[in-house]
């Protein structure tokens, strides 16, 4: 992939679109305004993160959300790599091989598109593996990502922490069960439910290992670690703020109203957050 023609990613977003006149995306008389078959799914809202639509794209020409790994102090939303990636992903749009703006609602996720036949791709995180494997109907497979500019493959990376609140009565007692939710034996028994992919080696090992029982490779999820193909999700200050701001400029790319030159001047809006 690279966002100046989707490279032979987008000619297979081509491929696997149809009309509803059966005309695929890449076949003379092809409709983009009447699409029966996305090549790729849609998330019912785009936001800042992107982390399960337009960031891997982004990351994968080596643009980073921030100036630091983490905490950082200055976004690079006016970055030229990522104005060129922002064009090209809501660019799909155009050419019918991406969802419109408010085609699919809350009540139309991306597994639902998935099941349902009105898209033939999705991009979702990990924890979302077991919820596609359990759709009827549907004979799942797992990708990698595209490789993109920097020459392979970039996925972000994120995790959830355990916390015990200030405002507890039983800290204590919190205390050991986050002490134990840490332990290879909590991570283990957790890895072989296979819901998601535990925080430690011994719980992820469970997890591949009853994945593999249900006839899944998710080495295009392990691998982006395994190989540090990875961009972390933007840990900051001001996330809320920056969330508000961000909503619409990206909600107005994806209607068709701005391109991503017009993000300049919504990074300046957040950066002055940390003035």
């Amino acid at each position: 992939m690279n966002p100046e023609d989707g490279g032979t990613f987008e000619q297979m977003l081509a491929r696997l679109t149809v009309d509803t006149n059966g005309v695929r995306g890449d076949e003379d008389g092809f409709d983009p305004t009447s699409v029966a078959r996305y090549g790729l799914a849609a998330d019912p809202v785009v936001d800042y993160t992107g982390q399960t639509s337009w960031s891997p794209f982004a990351l994968s020409t080596g643009w980073t959300f921030t100036d630091k790994d983490t905490w950082g102090t200055r976004f690079q939303y006016d970055d030229e790599r990522f104005a060129a990636a922002i064009d090209w992903y809501f660019g799909l749009v155009d050419k019918g091989f991406f969802p419109p703006f408010g085609m699919f609602g809350d009540s139309s996720p991306a597994q639902a598109q998935i099941q349902g036949g009105t898209s033939a791709l999705a991009i979702v995180g990990s924890w979302m593996i077991t919820t596609f494997n359990n759709l009827e109907g549907v004979e799942l497979g797992i990708a990698p990502l595209p490789a993109g500019p920097v020459g392979h493959p970039v996925s972000m990376f994120n995790g959830l922490g355990d916390s015990i609140s200030m405002q507890s009565e039983k800290k204590e007692e919190a205390a050991r069960l986050v002490a134990f939710l840490a332990s290879d034996e909590a991570q283990q028994l957790i890895g072989e439910r296979a819901p998601f992919f535990p925080a430690t080696d011994v719980g992820t090992e469970a997890a591949i290992a009853r994945y593999d029982e249900m006839g899944l490779d998710v080495t295009p999820y392990t691998d982006r670690v395994a190989n540090g193909e990875t961009g972390l999700y933007p840990l900051v200050e001001n996330s809320a703020s920056i969330a508000q701001i961000m909503q619409t400029a990206f909600d107005q790319a994806w209607m068709r109203q701005i391109d991503g030159a017009d993000f300049f001047s919504f990074n300046d809006r957040v950066n002055a957050l940390f003035d």
